[in-house]
């Protein structure tokens, strides 16, 4: 079995616009902020490098994606990485979790959502081929 590591920065940018488009505003204002997407493009590319797929993965052939929730806060924190959806595969998930705890800061966010945080939701794609 071969894993190939597919990162579609394309689909990835289209995603994050359509997340981040209704997900921040200022303060208690209802109005939307508008967020730089390079900041979210970066925040994908440091937890994908720090990734480290799992080798053997006894997974059918395809598209394995596991939503994650992550929060940074205005100092550039990372405060919460949480799997919004496990995998059924035990071992992808503690992959997941372990890039996780390697990235524990990041650039501050140009613009911080409700209560002074970042949050966005990014994908981790495993293409596995057999």
């Amino acid at each position: 079995m071969t894993i190939n590591r597919a990162c579609c920065a394309c689909a990835f940018a289209a995603v994050a616009a359509l997340l981040l488009g209704g997900c921040f505003g200022g303060g208690g204002s209802r109005r939307k902020a508008a967020v730089d997407p390079r900041y979210s493009n970066m925040l994908h590319g440091r937890f994908y490098r720090a990734w480290e797929q799992p080798a053997g993965l006894n997974a059918p052939r395809g598209k394995i994606s596991v939503p994650v929730d992550v929060q940074i806060d205005a100092r550039g924190r990372v405060s919460n990485f949480k799997i919004a959806q496990p995998s059924g595969y035990p071992e992808l998930d503690a992959s997941i979790r372990a890039a996780g705890r390697r990235v524990t800061e990041v650039e501050p966010p140009p613009i911080a959502g409700t209560g002074g945080a970042f949050k966005l939701r990014i994908f981790f794609d495993l293409d596995v081929k057999r």
